[in-house]
């Protein structure tokens, strides 16, 4: 797994999943880390309550049209606490 450096905000850093796009997509990365900083000003409170410090990202922004989500193409994070422990699944858009 490839790891963010430490973030300018709570939470601490944001994992990948998959080295396609941590390594070969920097306009990508720097998407799906603005799309999650959103998520994570927006839901601070909350995130904050439940310990959550990390994000792991599992895979390339999406929308399955088997399954279309309405509010179009996401990123599928889960939120995890530091030691590891998974907090939550979440669509980051």
């Amino acid at each position: 797994m490839f790891r963010t450096p430490i973030l300018g905000y709570p939470l601490r850093a944001i994992r990948w999943f998959r080295e396609d796009i941590y390594k070969n997509s920097p306009e990508k990365r720097q998407e799906a880390e603005t799309a999650i900083k959103k998520f994570y000003d927006v839901n601070k409170e909350s995130m904050e309550k439940r310990g959550v410090s990390e994000a792991v990202v599992k895979g390339p922004k999406h929308n399955d049209p088997r399954n279309p989500d309405p509010r179009g193409e996401h990123w599928t994070v889960e939120m995890i606490k530091e030691d590891g422990e998974f907090v939550t699944k979440r669509h980051v858009y």
